[in-house]
């Protein structure tokens, strides 16, 4: 058998770090500043899809994470109704 590679032994088993290559083709090819992470994709996902999305990409950096949600001046206590 002859190697695909000149001076690699034919039977030598060679793993390769495919989510390496993955990653730096990804890199390289610009594709992390061409696409916008923050708007939604288009066709839409189906909401499980896009709730495991929107996760993965606020723990990535690629989507800000939530604000916490703003309180009243009272710190969120229900205001008194004035009659």
């Amino acid at each position: 058998m002859a190697s695909p590679f000149p001076g690699m032994d034919p039977y030598l088993k060679t793993l390769l770090d495919l989510q390496g290559l993955i990653d730096q083709c990804y890199r390289n090819g610009g594709y992390d500043e061409d696409i916008d992470y923050k708007a939604e994709p288009v066709p839409p996902l189906d909401p499980d899809d896009a709730r495991w999305a929107d996760a993965l990409l606020r723990k990535k950096g690629k989507r800000p994470s939530r604000a916490p949600r703003k309180r009243g001046r009272d710190g969120g206590r229900p205001r008194k109704r004035k009659v």
